[in-house]
């Protein structure tokens, strides 16, 4: 097998210089920790792996924190990107564990969501229906869920599925009401979900 320095054409002062900025990045990790700086800390690892730093931290968090930070974990744990790379078995794994966070009892659960999007989610019934798109039934059931079937059908669409379902929810079992990315999103345990209908996408 082929080193660093044979298969890139890497000089061994390359390499030096790269040990060397290794090293430099994880003193600054770890004063970000010593800072108490868990924002900046997380925002040091690949936006689409940031569960297991996170799980480090955890126990470090105060409640406010838990849960705006676990908000950035949600938003950028892409399930399709880690399939391509990860097993069955860690991929479940991976989503069991961020549910479970999601399902947390600790106060604070307003500061999922920012100050808009807690003022829109003030205005929505105490009954809310809701909407998933999927293209395998066993991906009909997830924690993501929109107010919006025209959003449901997109998903659907982009993954060359043409099914949704459609059920309603008690406000009162909403983990959060996302607007960023104009999508609706209604985070919430999929089990607090009832009257679910399943229809083709005409």
């Amino acid at each position: 097998m082929k080193s660093n320095i044979e298969q890139y054409g890497l000089s061994e002062a390359d390499m030096q210089k790269i040990r060397k900025g290794i090293d430099e990045f994880e003193r600054y990790k770890q004063e970000l920790l010593c800072k108490k700086d868990y924002f900046s800390y997380l925002m040091c690892f690949d936006s689409h792996n940031c569960l297991k730093p996170f799980l480090e931290i955890v126990h470090l968090l105060k409640d406010r924190e838990y849960w705006e930070l676990l908000r950035i974990v949600y938003e950028s744990d892409d399930f399709w990107k880690r399939a391509q790379f990860e097993g069955d078995y860690l991929i479940m794994n991976h989503r069991k564990k961020l549910f479970e966070l999601l399902a947390s009892s600790r106060p604070g659960r307003d500061y999922f969501m920012e100050d808009e999007e807690r003022r829109q989610f003030d205005e929505l019934p105490p009954s809310i229906t809701v909407f998933r798109g999927f293209n395998m039934v066993e991906f009909s059931d997830g924690y993501s869920w929109s107010t919006s079937m025209q959003v449901a059908i997109w998903f659907a669409q982009r993954f060359k599925g043409d099914m949704i379902v459609a059920g309603r929810c008690s406000k009162k079992s909403v983990i959060g009401y996302l607007l960023g990315r104009e999508e609706f999103e209604i985070v919430i345990d999929p089990k607090l979900v009832t009257g679910k209908k399943i229809q083709r996408i005409e």
